[in-house]
């Protein structure tokens, strides 16, 4: 199993929205908005790093995301 945290920066007043898109998505495990650098913090987790690449990849094409700052957790 691959896990990883994913930082999220939202264009203003779609957090909301991005937040909830996200935790439709089965391999997110958990999704949050939090204040500060990032609007949204997720984990994620897939069965392979290319399922879990596939996952980032979805997120990222969110017309409503910014930016996005991968974190693969190792141990």
């Amino acid at each position: 199993m691959e896990k990883a945290i994913v930082l999220v920066n939202i264009f203003p007043s779609h957090m909301e929205k991005v937040l909830q898109d996200m935790k439709k998505i089965a391999s997110v495990e958990r999704a949050n908005m939090v204040y500060g650098v990032y609007d949204i913090f997720a984990i994620i987790h897939a069965k392979t790093t290319s399922k879990l690449s596939e996952v980032v990849l979805r997120i990222r094409k969110n017309d409503h995301v910014e930016s996005i700052t991968t974190m693969k957790i190792v141990a």
